[in-house]
């Protein structure tokens, strides 16, 4: 399993075009790509995109004329960006950089991509169409998965609503057989605990992977019928398949005491 930010939005309060500027150059490293203005009421919009390309890979809002004054700003770094960025592009860096406003991250989107092949599409589906039985997890509890179907064959899962105000997730099945799920996270104190506390220093790798792995199995969580029948978590056991694609037992995470750590520490 390959796990990654494929996504994030952050919004910045009283930042001053000085550092916007530095945002751009330094952290964002744009200075490669190309920039679009638009403008409405009071607003400023600029675009970056790739040379030749034309998917959005940043969006910076903010208000126009803000060269003697702060002015809020909201940032949308797209899945293009993450995949375009320069090699020496630093996540750990542009956060400690997000650290010395107010500011608020509004969601993080976090891919896990199949690569060793553990996943089927056959086997995704049926339990999917059976979630009652096979499956746990927040994303499952109140809503079940909704199937997208592209020339009679399922394409996407999709895993609770965009509208959900914590997260949501889709399982992307492409028709070469490759896998992978997509996990947009919107609850402030899960994504502190994903970020936070040097999980995205490179120094750190197996602080992120570990607490993705943990986010995962709480969102979406694929048992055998017959353990899951007995309705005691503690005793679930997960599909062999899910089994081999999380890599080894993953704890399961007490969001409960998660949040309330993390609330006592904003």
């Amino acid at each position: 399993m390959k796990i990654s930010i494929t996504g994030m939005s952050v919004t910045i309060q009283q930042i001053d075009h000085i550092d916007i500027k530095q945002l751009c150059q330094k952290y964002l490293l744009l200075d490669g790509y190309e920039a679009e203005e638009s403008s409405e009421d009071n607003r400023l919009t600029l675009k970056y995109c790739v040379p030749g390309r034309t998917k959005t890979c940043v969006i910076i809002e903010t208000e126009k004329n803000i060269l003697h004054k702060e002015s809020n700003v909201t940032l949308l770094l797209s899945k293009r960006f993450f995949q375009t960025a320069p090699f020496h592009f630093n996540l750990y860096k542009l956060l400690r950089f997000f650290a010395r406003y107010t500011h608020t991250i509004n969601q993080i989107d976090i891919t896990y991509l199949d690569e060793g092949k553990h996943l089927s599409a056959t086997e995704l589906v049926h339990l999917c169409k059976f979630s009652v039985d096979y499956c746990t997890g927040s994303l499952v509890t109140h809503r079940t998965p909704r199937f997208v179907l592209k020339n009679g064959e399922v394409r996407r899962i999709l895993l609770e609503s965009k509208e959900s105000k914590t997260n949501y997730g889709v399982i992307h099945m492409s028709p070469g057989g490759g896998i992978k799920l997509v996990l947009s996270i919107k609850k402030k104190e899960k994504i502190q605990y994903v970020l936070g506390n040097k999980a995205v220093n490179v120094r750190y790798p197996y602080l992120f992977e570990a607490r993705s792995k943990e986010l995962l199995r709480s969102c979406i969580d694929f048992n055998t019928a017959r353990t899951k029948k007995n309705r005691v978590k503690a005793k679930y056991q997960q599909q062999p398949f899910w089994a081999k694609f999380m890599g080894g037992e993953v704890d399961l995470i007490n969001w409960s005491k998660i949040c309330s750590e993390q609330k006592g520490k904003l």
